[in-house]
């Protein structure tokens, strides 16, 4: 039965759905114990956007000026600049496999 809900289309489902039903059907002691909570788009992106989005945006921004200004920095050149920073950025979410 898992196997044939697997193969179905799920790209329709909102997947906050997922969550709330993965929470919701966790003994409230083990979720606890677990910390498995779920946590809505909108509060991961309050922030997810001061403190990986909008650095970037900045970077970026600093990019797009710059190739404007100097027409010899070529497009490819410009986003290895901003990969480059992106790369070197670590990020970790506290909510991996646990639904949220």
């Amino acid at each position: 039965q898992l196997l044939d809900l697997a193969a179905l289309d799920w790209s329709a489902i909102d997947p906050t759905i997922a969550g709330t039903l993965f929470v919701r059907s966790l003994d409230p002691a083990l979720r606890a114990q677990l910390g498995a909570e779920y946590t809505d788009p909108p509060t991961i992106m309050r922030l997810v956007n001061p403190v990986v989005l909008d650095p970037l945006r900045v970077e970026w921004a600093a990019v797009k000026a710059l190739r404007s200004s100097r027409k010899a920095l070529s497009r490819t050149k410009a986003r290895r600049r901003v990969s480059s920073s992106a790369l070197r950025s670590r990020m970790r979410c506290s909510a991996c496999c646990t639904g949220g």
